[in-house]
């Protein structure tokens, strides 16, 4: 089928993309936009890491742990930058200060104009690191923190909380000077670790933190699942979130909140802010939800996610992957959330559609009808 040129312009299709001519089961044509632009990455550059924490899912899945190959970075970042990127996020389910090369892979980003950050639990933010961050500078560094008090801390994480704020506090003396980074810090929810989050905001406050993000929990077994605040704890979580609101006013701290309570309404941040997550071997995913396979525990019963890929970066380029046909029609059934919710409805309990990610009872391949993240339970940076 032949377009003619002056319609594509007054759809918005640049004629430097491919156009991808898709007819979905509704009759639907959809033609990528320059609104489909990719803004930010989330690089996987190492699945290692240097803690065992309680709520991880590297306890749970069967994935092969590794690393980004260098030379993969480097064409990742060039052909990012080619795309008008703006964020690349060293993110993920591993360390990524553990990296082996990640002052060349900081170099790489920071180069090319475009803006980063990171994820970490903080124990690495040594002297030597906080150069590199402040040296390359690197935009935003956001540090897991659930609780101020060490004993709470080091069996959530195994490690101790006054060493990893004190990094922190460095981190901040030396951001002064270069106006960056900016100190996020992530709370993980649960019922033995919610009554302190007041208090850490004040602690993270002093120490130079100017967001703090919350989320809750994603359970991976039956046991960690009783640590759930949302659906039948919600109150407790209201009743603290109230205490910690006025705290972060006080402490000049931004908070980021969750729902605890399922809401009509659902969206997905990765597909609204046109972000891709791509692991540590090379597969694009659309999403942390679907980027390993793992089994985890929603509403109380078990479900198995499996890694949805839509390409692979050692064989094919970011451009093509993002731009194709399968890929854009999964950005536009997310977009318009054309899924049905499995999280509250009535046949969950004897639903075989439910015990994992592949299909749902509408058709949908994969599915993300059960997704808490598009609840807003669950966030990323």
């Amino acid at each position: 089928m032949k377009i003619p040129s002056n319609f594509l312009s007054h759809l918005g299709v640049s004629e430097k993309l491919p156009v991808t001519i898709e007819a979905f089961r509704d009759g639907v044509i959809v033609y990528p936009v320059k609104k489909m632009k990719l803004n930010s990455i989330y690089l996987e550059i190492t699945s290692n890491c240097n803690l065992n924490c309680v709520m991880c899912v590297r306890r749970v899945w069967k994935d092969e742990i590794g690393s980004m190959d260098f030379k993969l970075l480097k064409k990742i970042v060039q052909e990012a930058e080619n795309l008008g990127v703006n964020w690349i996020w060293f993110a993920g389910y591993g360390e990524p200060l553990v990296y082996e090369y990640f002052e060349e892979a900081a170099n790489e980003v920071k180069q090319r104009k475009i803006k980063l950050g990171i994820t970490t639990n903080g124990t690495l933010l040594d002297n030597d690191m906080i150069k590199t961050l402040t040296k390359y500078g690197v935009d935003r560094v956001v540090v897991s923190l659930d609780s101020p008090f060490e004993e709470e801390f080091k069996k959530i994480r195994g490690t101790e909380v006054s060493r990893i704020v004190e990094n922190i506090r460095n981190l901040y003396k030396a951001s002064k000077k270069f106006k960056k980074p900016e100190i996020w810090a992530e709370f993980v929810a649960m019922k033995d670790n919610i009554e302190d989050l007041p208090i850490l905001i004040d602690l993270v406050g002093n120490a130079g933190v100017t967001t703090v993000l919350i989320t809750n929990l994603l359970p991976y077994t039956h046991e960690l699942a009783q640590q759930a605040l949302y659906f039948n704890e919600s109150s407790i979580a209201s009743r603290i979130l109230l205490e910690a609101s006025k705290r972060s006013i006080m402490s000049k701290v931004r908070l980021l909140t969750p729902y605890f309570e399922l809401k009509t309404q659902r969206s997905c941040n990765f597909i609204e802010k046109s972000s891709c997550v791509v692991t540590w071997d090379g597969d694009v995913c659309p999403c942390y939800n679907f980027m390993h396979t793992y089994p985890c525990i929603i509403n109380g019963r078990k479900k198995m996610i499996h890694r949805v890929s839509f390409g692979n970066l050692n064989i094919q380029s970011l451009k093509n992957i993002w731009f194709d046909a399968k890929y854009v029609k999964f950005r536009i059934y997310v977009k318009n959330f054309s899924f049905p919710s499995c999280t509250d409805c009535e046949f969950q309990e004897f639903c075989w559609f439910v015990e994992e990610n592949l299909m749902d009872c509408w058709g949908n391949s994969p599915s993300c009808a059960d997704c808490l993240w598009a609840r807003k339970i669950i966030q990323c940076p």
